[in-house]
């Protein structure tokens, strides 16, 4: 199991959606020391909103429908369990960020590499704070950054 930190929330510039940074380590104790991590990995959530719509009755459309809260850190956490069992069923291990415009460590998948450290990156992702969808007003959301996560895969499906 792949034990994961939030380094950073913020804004993907170019797109608007939500990009956290997430370092991941093999072992809770090498996350609590601060030594290197596994892997890192960057995420662009164009779907994370602070609410949502859904309807009253879904068997009965004609009762319209209603906003309702999004549980923010939830949806987060949920996304980088699927990352996870994505990521430990194929090996990858390394830097697959493209938060810079070279890599700070190799990116391997199932032992193979796909990009050396130091290779450079097409387009790093620009990021800021302008927040358009709200998400990072949140103060749960905000909160998340420079925790440690601690998520259970049992829910997780395929």
């Amino acid at each position: 199991m792949l034990y994961p930190k939030i380094m950073e929330v913020s804004t993907a510039k170019a797109t608007g959606a939500t990009y956290y940074l997430v370092r991941f380590w093999l072992t809770a104790a090498d996350r609590a020391a601060g030594k290197t991590p596994f892997l890192v990995e960057d995420f662009v959530d164009t779907t994370l909103r602070p609410t949502g719509t859904r309807l009253i009755d879904p068997d009965d459309e004609t009762k319209g429908s209603e906003a309702y809260d999004i549980d923010l850190p939830a949806a987060i956490k949920d996304n980088i369990k699927r990352y996870i069992v994505s990521a430990e069923r194929l090996g990858y291990q390394g830097d697959n960020t493209s938060r810079k415009a070279t890599a700070s460590m190799a990116f391997k998948v199932g032992g193979e590499t796909i990009r050396k450290k130091g290779a450079r990156i097409l387009k790093p992702i620009v990021r800021d704070q302008s927040d358009p969808n709200g998400v990072l007003a949140k103060p749960e959301v905000k909160d998340m950054e420079g925790k440690d996560l601690d998520v259970s895969l049992a829910a997780v499906g395929p």
